[in-house]
């Protein structure tokens, strides 16, 4: 990166062309690469932008446009040579350093446009990854200055810590940054900080419980995601779209989404993305159109299928939900998400014993959420079968051990299955859960009492 710059600058004062206006545009052009392999725009495109650089015709815009073009489809050699032009001629627009991917850059950047939290986060990381831990600490401060609730300052500040084996200072930046980020940052770094510390306990609840443990989650960066406006990959304009939905970036997924069916109009997952989005925003007529369209160029999406179906019945067409449901299944047998909604239509139309027989299916397929397994013990319990809502129960908790409908149900069945010492541990687990709605722990206590003519435990 270094040696670009040097030779660039040099050419830019040793050998300016005589007759252009703008000749720094004109040295910055790239030489082109090999483009045989990639979509005809593209390659039309770039030769588009080249031409009215060299014709000087808003050369600078031009430069702009072909630095996002070979920035969002991965020439970023060339992309850097551009934002070197660009930084002569823009000196003043943070955009362009911030986009090299190099440290100097960053600072550059971030002395340009001081409120830009993203900056400043990747020079803390940049700093930190150097050893450099008083710069990498006052960049987080910075940002900390800005979002006190920012959770990837709040896990540098963690990681810090850990390096100066301050183990108290690094648990409470960790749990800040997993509390503010629904526990999708910094939990690794928590669990390894209660292994060195001894509390096994934790580290072991948090790999249990926390769904998104292992995972890894980037921050939104619009800087960086708006440049794949230009892209013609459809994944990677699929994977910038989920970290802009997921920093509630709902506008610019949207652009991203709709760029991704340009490039790819068959990709059903996109459409699908697209019209969940909708669903949220509560657009429904956008919604039906993507979902529609999903189901139509990919009818294995079985998600789309579900989705649809909701979504007609949320406009109270039920008719229509059903059909879609009936066709979904056509195309998706196997579906656990369908075969469910097909139970549940079932259970609603009272038949039980048809519904049970989808429930079942739905527990060959999938055995990862406790919910419709408590609606089927339920139903096993109205028509008598009690040791299959027995059973049922017991496989909710499996999959999810602290459900709270089945927490309480358990407890609802050992109480009528008049074991006293049972009822008794069940009742005084829920009586502590603060998940539980203490109507319901109200209701098993008097159960308890009537049964047992004894006091319940806890009261």
């Amino acid at each position: 990166m270094r040696s670009a710059l040097v030779l660039f600058l040099f050419l830019v004062v040793a050998c300016p062309p005589e007759k252009s206006p703008n000749p720094i545009a004109n040295i910055a052009l790239p030489p082109q690469p090999e483009l045989n392999a990639w979509p005809i725009e593209l390659g039309d495109r770039i030769r588009e932008t080249e031409d009215r650089i060299r014709r000087d015709e808003d050369s600078v815009e031009a430069l702009i446009s072909l630095s996002g073009l070979y920035h969002a489809n991965g020439f970023y050699s060339e992309a850097s040579q551009c934002y070197l032009g660009l930084i002569q001629l823009q000196p003043d627009q943070p955009k362009w350093p911030y986009r090299l991917d190099a440290l100097p850059f960053w600072e550059a950047s971030s002395q340009l446009a001081p409120s830009n939290e993203p900056a400043f986060v990747r020079l803390g990381d940049a700093y930190l990854k150097n050893n450099d831990l008083d710069k990498a600490d006052r960049a987080y401060d910075t940002v900390l200055s800005m979002n006190p609730k920012n959770p990837y300052a709040l896990m540098g500040k963690g990681r810090i810590a850990i390096g100066q084996q301050n183990w108290t200072e690094a648990i409470s930046h960790l749990n800040a940054a997993g509390l503010h980020s629904n526990s999708r940052i910094g939990t690794d770094l928590l669990v390894s900080v209660y292994e060195i510390t001894g509390e096994s306990q934790k580290a072991a609840d948090i790999r249990e419980n926390v769904t998104t443990y292992g995972l890894f989650f980037d921050f939104d960066d619009p800087w960086i995601q708006e440049i794949l406006l230009d892209s013609y990959d459809p994944h990677q304009i699929a994977v910038a779209a989920g970290k802009a939905k997921h920093a509630e970036n709902t506008a610019l997924a949207i652009r991203l989404l709709n760029r991704g069916i340009s490039v790819s109009p068959k990709d059903g997952h996109l459409r699908l993305e697209l019209g969940m989005i909708f669903v949220a925003n509560n657009q429904l007529t956008e919604a039906l159109s993507q979902l529609q369209e999903c189901v139509a160029v990919a009818p294995k999406i079985e998600e789309g299928w579900s989705m649809l179906s909701s979504l007609y019945r949320l406009r109270g067409d039920a008719a229509q939900a059903d059909r879609v449901l009936m066709e979904g299944l056509q195309h998706c047998p196997d579906s656990p998400g369908l075969r469910l909604g097909k139970a549940r239509r079932l259970n609603q139309f009272g038949k039980t014993k048809e519904a049970l027989a989808e429930y079942e299916i739905v527990f060959s397929l999938y055995l990862e959420e406790a919910e419709p397994f408590v609606e089927a013990a339920l139903l096993y319990f109205q028509i008598g079968q009690t040791s299959e809502g027995f059973r049922a129960i017991e496989k909710a908790l499996e999959a999810e051990p602290n459900f709270p409908p089945a927490l309480v149900e358990m407890t609802r069945h050992k109480i009528i299955s008049k074991d006293q010492e049972d009822a008794a541990r069940w009742l005084s687990r829920i009586t502590h859960d603060p998940g539980i709605n203490p109507n319901m722990i109200q209701e098993m206590q008097q159960l308890f009492k009537k049964t047992f003519n004894s006091r319940p435990p806890n009261q």
